[in-house]
């Protein structure tokens, strides 16, 4: 018999949706091929776009061990509002009805951060022949303190207090924790009921045998005009105020330079978000804004890129950002802000420059430095492709089905 479990996350994707595979999918998939019978609960309203992918509850049978339920919720506009937090509550209330007198599965991952539903479930879903997973992939509420005015940021901990006490109350009911970076899973460390709970990172990773499809146009066009002697730089993500994107539209107005050659240095950015208009607006020769893009175009621009650009403030939560995972694919040497995770990697691999982050002048020399420089970048690139492998889905989510054995053998010496 196989054995049952519940993955809950109201974000993410569905396989069919045109972004590339969430982890939820790729979590999915793993357990499926090792015996688990899965079911997913994710929400009719999607993050990104902001809009509902259906119309009430529905059910995708996936294949015979992988089914995902869309269960209704509300929408929000604002990442930090109250109707986002009432999104995720309509969205645990739906969950409970709609598995009322149902048996519960033998495992619960549920995706964290949950601080604003996860009252809502436990009480109901958890049972004594249920374990709870908590697979962290975002950490809150450190990510609050960024939005608070900064003349009382130092006070965050005490200010956020209450949102800290709150998260450790679940962590005491998880039986194992799993964590897309080292860096969040030494909080969770210090959160769990006992130093007995298992532990896990299991990268987010990506899919090798994922298919693109065929790029568009304009994006065949772009690339099929780019010259020998110009070095491309692209950034691929979320244009918001915590990525710092004012610094990327300044470094292409700047000329580096090799052996006193100019270097034709263009700037490519997809992707879209608060600062997209901005972007828009400072399109030059040097400065190209290609908006928007699904997987196969995204795809095509790594693969006639130079350099990778991972650009965040300061404070920055993030320890391993998806886009990440594409630029070691793709074997692009990465100018880099972030410490924790990535930072280490970078430093550690050689697969890239790790720069001051909201430094303009730091960013700049870091990418000129690799721009004029065609060996080292070459040094860099076979690096990444070389390191790429070990973050592939196939390495790194195993690990998860290895902790659940954990989980299952924990739980039955406690019961003995």
């Amino acid at each position: 018999m196989s054995t049952s479990l519940w993955i809950i996350n109201p974000y993410g994707s569905l396989p069919s949706e045109s972004w590339s595979t969430y982890r939820s999918t790729m979590l999915a998939q793993c357990l499926a091929t090792h015996g688990y019978t899965v079911t997913q609960f994710i929400s009719n309203f999607e993050h990104r776009s902001k809009t509902f992918r259906a119309e009430g509850q529905q059910v995708i049978a996936v294949d015979e061990r992988y089914s995902i339920e869309i269960v209704p919720s509300t929408p929000y506009d604002s990442h930090i509002s109250v109707d986002r937090v009432r999104y995720e509550r309509t969205f645990a209330r739906n969950l409970l009805a709609r598995t009322a007198g149902r048996s519960r599965p033998e495992f619960i991952v549920l995706a964290e951060p949950a601080l604003f539903y996860y009252d809502i479930l436990l009480g109901p879903l958890l049972t004594a022949d249920s374990a709870l997973v908590l697979d962290v992939i975002d950490i809150w509420p450190e990510l609050f303190a960024l939005v608070l005015p900064k003349r009382v940021r130092s006070w965050s901990s005490l200010l956020l207090a209450p949102l800290y006490q709150w998260r450790k109350r679940l962590y005491r009911h998880a039986d194992g924790v799993v964590a897309v970076a080292r860096d969040y899973l030494e909080i969770a460390r210090s959160l769990v009921s006992s130093a007995d709970v298992p532990l896990e990172v299991v990268y987010w990773s990506y899919n090798a045998r994922e298919v693109h499809g065929e790029p568009t146009p304009p994006i065949v066009e772009l690339v099929s005009r780019k010259q020998p002697q110009e070095v491309w730089a692209i950034y691929a993500g979320t244009l918001g105020a915590n990525y710092d994107i004012p610094s990327i539209i300044r470094l292409a107005r700047r000329s580096p330079s090799a052996a006193g050659q100019p270097v034709a240095l263009k700037i490519i950015v997809a992707g879209d978000g608060p600062l997209a208009e901005l972007c828009r607006r400072s399109s030059s020769d040097t400065f190209i804004f290609c908006g928007r893009l699904g997987p196969a175009d995204l795809a095509l621009l790594y693969r006639h890129a130079d350099i990778a650009l991972s650009t965040y403030r300061g404070d920055s939560t993030v320890a391993m950002p998806i886009k990440a995972f594409d630029y070691l694919r793709y074997g692009l040497p990465m100018v880099n802000s972030l410490e924790r995770d990535l930072g280490d990697i970078v430093r550690k691999y050689q697969v890239g420059i790790n720069y001051d982050a909201e430094s303009p002048s730091s960013l700049a020399d870091a990418v000129e430095r690799l721009a004029s420089d065609e060996p080292l970048r070459r040094t860099m690139s076979a690096n990444a492709k070389a390191l790429a492998p070990s973050f592939s889905v196939e390495q790194q989510y195993p690990a998860f089905v290895r902790l659940l054995d954990q989980v299952a053998a924990h739980r039955g010496r406690k019961t003995q």
